[in-house]
């Protein structure tokens, strides 16, 4: 009798192998689900935060072109030119927008006048450069130019002050397995060059 109670209170060998398989099993499943949604959450996270960025940098971008006064380079991926930079700006300052192959990102050069008015001179020397927007993957022209009818040109030297709207276009990197690619746009008309005033 106390030979049977042995028996009869404990697990067998067997039992024991097929209960730590099943939640071996179990365990696997639940952190292959766990791993593959954190890792899309992260994914998620990365792609919004690469979107406001690249929606910053644009927004920051036209808000100078957009009073921009005079342009003295009109490239695919550089852009100088005349400007207020920032609001509290009194004078103007010599402004350069280009893309930084080595490192990937969109910069801005800005020149502060010097002297006094109207003779002006703005010494390269001086140029403070600052980062814009990182990681951007130049698949198309940062900037195109359209003439007074709206039609995308080529402007030469002799030519810039034709240019009417400057359109942006921002194409930020992939990041991860999951993420996507983001392109945004947008058009700014220079204020100093409308016709329809």
């Amino acid at each position: 009798m106390s030979r049977r109670s042995i028996r009869s209170s404990g697990f067998t060998l067997v039992e024991l192998m097929v209960s730590i398989s099943l939640i071996g099993t179990l365990l696997a499943v639940f952190s292959i689900f766990f791993i593959n949604n954190y890792q899309s959450y992260l994914n998620l996270q990365q792609n919004t935060l690469r979107a406001n960025d690249l929606s910053n940098g644009l927004q920051r971008i036209a808000r100078v072109l957009r009073g921009l006064n005079a342009i003295t380079e009109a490239k695919d991926n550089i852009l100088s030119g005349f400007a207020y930079f920032t609001p509290r700006d009194t004078t103007l300052s010599k402004v350069r927008y280009f893309y930084d192959t080595s490192s990937r990102t969109v910069k801005v050069g800005v020149t502060p006048a010097s002297g006094t008015a109207p003779n002006y001179t703005y010494i390269q020397s001086s140029e403070v450069i600052t980062t814009i927007i990182d990681n951007v993957n130049v698949t198309a022209p940062i900037f195109t130019y359209l003439d007074l009818t709206g039609v995308e040109s080529s402007f030469t030297t002799d030519t810039l002050k034709d240019i009417q709207t400057i359109k942006i276009t921002l194409t930020s990197d992939k990041a991860g397995i999951y993420a996507r690619d983001y392109q945004l746009q947008t058009a700014v008309s220079l204020r100093n060059r409308k016709t329809n005033l």
